[in-house]
């Protein structure tokens, strides 16, 4: 029985698909540094994998003329958020883009586009937040030693050794809190 246990555990390790994770960004409309004859009524930004919108989209004149954005950032056909903009006239404009992907990982980038023929190429007045803060560092950390701190209580009640105090009746077998098959000397331990 634990082998067979072992057996599909490995198999499914085996074919299991890599999670490696983040949603890589593709491409954005306008791209960053674009100088447009006409002002765009949305951002598109482009990713290769799933991605939900993130908490920290934003979109704003460069001038110090404030927000731009005209109603709630949305994603269409899973791998675009669309970035809904107000009637901009000419200028610099700046947008940070925020999502999440389908691995959970917050991501954030920044672009800036010009509004208005002969202008020089904008310069981006919003930032992204970096990647890595302590908390998700303290976080992640967490998380794994939880992980492997049941990996390790999962393998140990599997190949637990019980020593019945009997010359050569050491049993290998499931902690009978894990409701496994017990292999346990029952002569000497009728409570088991």
């Amino acid at each position: 029985m634990t082998r067979r246990f072992l057996l599909v555990v490995a198999l499914a390790l085996v074919a299991a698909e890599p999670a490696w994770g983040h949603a890589t960004f593709q491409r954005s409309t306008p791209a960053n540094g674009a100088v447009l004859a006409k002002a765009p009524r949305t951002v598109r930004v482009a990713f290769d994998s799933g991605v939900r919108v993130g908490p920290r989209n934003a979109a704003v004149a460069n001038d110090g003329g404030g927000s731009v954005l005209q109603g709630k950032p949305r994603v269409v056909d899973r791998k675009t958020l669309v970035i809904p903009l107000q009637r901009l006239g000419e200028g610099d404009y700046s947008v940070r883009w925020s999502i999440v992907s389908d691995d959970g990982h917050q991501e954030e980038g920044v672009l800036a586009f010009a509004v208005g023929e002969g202008r020089a190429p904008p310069v981006a007045t919003l930032t992204a937040r970096g990647l890595v803060t302590w908390e998700r560092v303290l976080a992640r950390t967490l998380w794994f030693l939880g992980i492997l701190g049941a990996i390790g209580a999962a393998l140990y009640s599997l190949f637990r050794k019980y020593n019945c105090h009997e010359p050569g009746c050491w049993r290998i077998g499931n902690h009978p809190a894990a409701g496994g098959q017990f292999n346990l000397c029952y002569r000497h331990h009728p409570d088991f």
